[in-house]
């Protein structure tokens, strides 16, 4: 190392070091006339130097601080130049760097030092901050250096710039290089010109290196590339780009669905010099979207195949979601629903008493448990309508079991109630069944006994005498009675009318010219001539027909007219009617036929109690009627409606199933009893009709024989057989209390003989064997009490029946 020169101050005046008389120099006079500049213009140089926000020096060239500017003062914490003058800058040199100064001053001197250098500086605190010092040599006119100019400018800010840029390269590297997503840099035409690790590993290469130089567009699948391509064309020409979405190839030629985000680096005359692009593997999200899509669609599917509706909200009662069916029962649809409060939507009464849905809400959060409510509960829907609804709600909990919201189930009662209603009312009519079951029997039998002694008497009377005109009123009186009886027996649980196929068109003409007769009410029959045959008791079917006339009439007391009009239908017409939903018939044809009057209507609290038994509003009625009607149309599978309006008028509509069977004719009653002949076995339990039955049989030319029950009857029709001298019919009474009935006698008495003729007779007409009395092997079927004409009849037509 040189031995330091000399800087002591007797040496800074015009004296010259030994390394500087070898310095030759060029263009001499230039340099002369630059010098001369800078002596004659003193004041001009030190107005630069003062002004300067640098920190400028003169020092000889051991380095004693000669003279500064107030930059430097400034720069170095002082307050006057005093405190740097004298000074050697070595002593606002940190350590570290002191060895720096020194060598570069040696190389300025020798020419061939860096004059532009960083050091570290200490001020008179002793802080240190950064501080590039450029350093000029000052040479006289023969070209010694006499002195040294520095100019120094704080870096601290610059570094600190520096320092940052370096963290945020840093920080910029480490998420380029962490990142799983792809990141890659490309020139304009798409080749790459950069990738990361997560660009190496998403493409199936060993390393990024691979990727440089290729295509991007090789890495996009075949059918998605002309698209990628037509996409960048318009990028570039408009500078507007957009994430995409397309198919990628890996190495090995396997396929995923990536979504791509660009955008252009430009240069800073803003033009497009290359493109950065992200790539992120979308396959595992697309795999769950199309999850919850699938989960969402049978969400969809499940809440549209719920029959209740369901409507959720949040905690403040805003509806989030609301089914098809609440659609319905509600009358909002989703898109206007959505948003807005419970209280808007569910409109709810409680016995006429609006229901606070908020309230609701706030009970179910509070207990946090399901709430239900299966009172007298209406919803209005925003028509009007009002339905009854069964209502439950239960807490929605988030993953943290946290309540977030609450679910409403609602569930339309209004049809289960109706036909609640229905099956309680055919349960009070069964009641009324069983008792009208339990006395029709011997009610009817002792019926028959008076009605056959009263026919006896008549016999023998002149049809012109007083005594025939009374024993015709009481046998007439007595028929009424039976008449009453079989009304009672039509509630009567296991009964069955009597069917046989007709034309309801004649039966309807017949039986309302009969019931309007003597009125004052007019009726317009719109009956078509087509009309379909139906299987039918024409006896009940007469009394149903009998009960609305007369119902009709006494709601017209000033006069009117009544239509009676009649259809074919099939069930599918029948299913666009509200009024079958609730009570369902089966599939088949059917003729509806109804009557409307114009009377005085029935009030609508009155409507659900009209079948109701001994319900009634008028001061003479019995309260039976339209209780009947309803039974008689049950019991032929068929329907019964009514609509009415208070001081409009009341239509009943009766569906009944329609026949293909061919018609029989209306039987027409005999003026004159033709005189009977045969054998006839008369088996019945009680004595009075034994007997009764046996005077009138053998009065009109009958041979009459006698038998308590079946065992009887099979004993006596075996030894008549057997002698030579069969019965030509039997006369079984259906029901024996204690002993063998008709039903199970008739059947022995076919394995005897199955050519035998029976007749099947009860009091109890309801009964199934007489309304499928062929079924059970009887060729004949009588009610009692019996009406001799009828009986002859019958007799007559089984005893000429062939086998």
């Amino acid at each position: 190392m040189d031995k330091e020169p000399n800087l002591s101050k007797s040496h800074t005046q015009n004296s010259s070091l030994p390394i500087l008389d070898t310095i030759a120099f060029d263009q001499e006079t230039q340099r002369e006339s630059m010098i001369e500049e800078f002596y004659t213009n003193k004041d001009l140089f030190y107005s630069i130097i003062e002004t300067s926000l640098h920190a400028i020096t003169l020092s000889d060239l051991q380095g004693t601080i000669l003279m500064v500017n107030e930059g430097a003062v400034k720069m170095h914490g002082g307050s006057r130049k005093e405190d740097l003058i004298g000074k050697s800058a070595f002593d606002f040199i940190d350590p570290p760097d002191k060895e720096k100064l020194m060598k570069n001053m040696k190389n300025i001197l020798e020419n061939s030092g860096e004059r532009d250098v960083e050091y570290m500086m200490k001020d008179f605190e002793g802080n240190t901050f950064p501080i590039k010092v450029n350093c000029t040599v000052i040479r006289d006119k023969e070209e010694n250096p006499i002195a040294l100019l520095a100019i120094g400018r704080n870096i601290s800010d610059r570094k600190k710039v520096e320092r940052a840029l370096k963290e945020s390269e840093k920080l910029y590297r480490t998420l380029v290089e962490t990142s799983p997503d792809s990141i890659t840099m490309t020139d304009l035409q798409g080749h790459f010109l950069m990738a990361n690790e997560g660009a190496a590993r998403m493409h199936g290469f060993d390393s990024r290196e691979e990727m440089i130089g290729m295509s991007s567009f090789d890495l996009i699948v075949l059918e998605d590339r002309e698209r990628a391509l037509e996409n960048s064309k318009v990028a570039l020409e408009s500078g507007s780009l957009r994430n995409e979405q397309y198919r990628l190839l890996r190495k090995d030629g396997s396929t995923f669905l990536g979504e791509l985000s660009v955008s252009l680096v430009k240069d800073e005359a803003g033009k497009p010099t290359s493109i950065m692009a992200i790539v992120r593997d979308i396959s595992q999200r697309q795999k769950i979207e199309e999850a919850l899509a699938a989960e969402k669609e049978r969400l969809s599917v499940t809440l549209r195949s719920i029959a209740e509706g369901v409507i959720t909200v949040d905690r403040e009662g805003n509806i989030l979601l609301i089914n098809e069916v609440a659609e319905e029962l509600t009358g909002w649809y989703y898109r206007d629903a959505v948003g807005k409060k419970l209280d808007k939507v569910l409109n709810l009464k409680m016995k006429n008493n609006p229901v606070d849905c908020t309230n609701l809400i706030n009970d179910v959060i509070k207990k946090g448990e399901v709430v239900e409510m299966f009172d007298d509960l209406k919803l209005i829907a925003k028509d009007g309508t009002e339905r009854v609804i069964n209502r439950s709600c239960a807490p929605i909990r988030d993953n943290g079991h946290s309540i977030i919201g609450v679910v409403i189930i609602i569930r339309d009662v209004t049809e289960k109630q109706k036909l609640e209603r229905e099956l309680f009312k055919s349960r009070k009519l069964e009641s009324i069944g069983m008792l009208a079951g339990g006395i029709a029997h011997d009610f009817n039998n002792i019926l028959t006994g008076i009605t056959s002694n009263l026919f006896k008497a008549k016999m023998d009377l002149d049809k012109n005498s007083e005594t025939f005109v009374s024993i015709t009123e009481a046998e007439k009186a007595a028929f009424r009675a039976s008449r009453l009886t079989n009304q009672l027996l039509t509630f009567a649980k296991g009964g069955a009318p009597i069917k046989e196929s007709q034309s309801i068109r004649e039966v309807i003409e017949d039986a309302v010219g009969f019931s309007l007769s003597g009125s004052n009410v007019d009726c317009d029959l719109q009956l078509p001539k087509d009309l379909w045959p139906l299987e039918i008791d024409r006896g009940q079917i007469d009394q149903v027909i009998n009960n609305l006339i007369i119902n009709a009439v006494q709601a017209m007391p000033n006069g009117g007219t009544i239509t009676v009009g009649g259809e074919n239908l099939t069930i599918s017409d029948l299913t666009s009617e509200a009024t079958t939903t609730y009570l369902p018939l089966r599939a088949g044809k059917y003729v509806r036929i109804s009557f409307r009057d114009e009377g005085v209507g029935i009030l609508q609290e009155h409507l659900d109690r009209i079948y109701d038994p001994y319900f009634t509003t008028k001061e003479n009625g019995s309260g039976l009627g339209l209780t009947i009607c309803y039974s008689i149309i049950k019991k032929h599978n068929g329907l019964m409606l009514v609509k009415s309006r208070e001081g409009v008028g009341t239509t009943f509509h009766i569906y009944l199933p329609a026949s293909m069977k061919k018609l029989n004719g209306v039987k027409k009653e005999e003026d004159e009893i033709i005189a009977g002949s045969g054998k006839v076995l008369v088996m019945d339990d009680e004595e009075v009709v034994r007997i009764a039955a046996g005077q009138v049989l053998k009065s009109i030319g009958y041979t009459v024989s006698f038998a308590k029950n079946g065992l009887e009857a099979i004993e006596l029709y075996k030894q008549a057989k057997e002698s030579g001298k069969p019965y030509n019919v039997l006369i079984m009474d259906l029901t024996i209390p204690g002993a063998m009935g008709g039903a199970e006698a008739i059947q022995r008495l076919l394995e005897y003989d199955p050519g035998v003729r029976a007749i099947v007779s009860s009091g109890y007409s309801n009964d199934p064997v007489m309304a499928d009395y062929k079924k059970h092997g009887f060729r004949g079927v009588v009610a009692k009490p019996y009406d001799i004409k009828e009986l002859h009849a019958i007799l007559q037509k089984v005893i000429k029946s062939k086998d």
